[in-house]
């Protein structure tokens, strides 16, 4: 009975080592498969798969994301705004980069609550021009149209940052055409084909004047 016993247990732990040996193997080769993937999201997520990681979910809060720079310069404008509408003025000094200018105005249309409108920046910044559109909440489109209602209109591709919270137009050239067009304009309201964007208007009543400033620094 005892001998019995002795052989049952030694086949069990013969199977089992054999299954484990089994196993082992499987796991072997799915990692290898694993290793052959070159995107590295997927990658891990193979990787995850086979040796059964857990995963962590950590909760996502408003300010997990950092911030564009420009979304900083822009929200920080508009919280220091004096003047009830129209383009608000500032300016930085840096050790490095000289003197940096930009202007903020938020869309002024009705079914904007206080504080989420999106925020036209026009912005003179190491020397480069620079135009760009911030908004309360992130955007979908990574790229879109601009057309500027101005002489003449210019229309122009502008792309989104990472973040979906910053869309820009081209740096330079691209984005003092899109000023000048903007000051010849009767009523500044921006067409696209993107729905956040489409319809925004923007006061541009002593645009003129103070713009004037950061062209001079900005050389055009």
């Amino acid at each position: 009975m005892i001998k019995q016993v002795l052989i049952v247990g030694l086949l069990s732990h013969v199977s089992i080592s054999a299954v484990a040996s089994v196993n082992s193997d499987e796991v072997m080769v799915q990692a290898q498969h694993c290793r052959s993937i070159e995107a590295n999201l997927p990658r891990l997520e193979c990787f995850d798969r086979v040796f059964s990681t857990p995963i962590k979910t950590v909760p996502l809060t408003k300010n997990s994301a950092v911030m564009p720079q420009s979304w900083q310069w822009a929200t920080a404008s508009e919280k220091n705004r004096t003047t009830v509408m129209g383009f608000y003025a500032n300016k930085g000094d840096s050790v490095t980069d000289g003197e940096r200018y930009w202007l903020t105005a938020p869309a002024i249309n009705k079914h904007f609550a206080k504080g989420k409108a999106p925020v036209l920046m026009l912005s003179c910044i190491e020397n480069i021009s620079r135009v760009e559109l911030v908004f309360p909440e992130p955007i979908q489109e990574s790229r879109v149209s601009v057309s500027i209602p101005g002489i003449p209109v210019v229309t122009q591709n502008w792309i989104s940052d990472d973040t979906g919270y910053l869309l820009r137009s081209g740096r330079g050239i691209p984005a003092i055409e899109a000023m000048k067009s903007m000051l010849t304009a009767p009523q500044l309201i921006l067409r696209s084909n993107a729905k956040d964007v489409d319809g925004l208007a923007f006061d541009t009543t002593d645009l003129r004047s103070v713009i004037e400033p950061m062209r001079k620094a900005c050389r055009w």
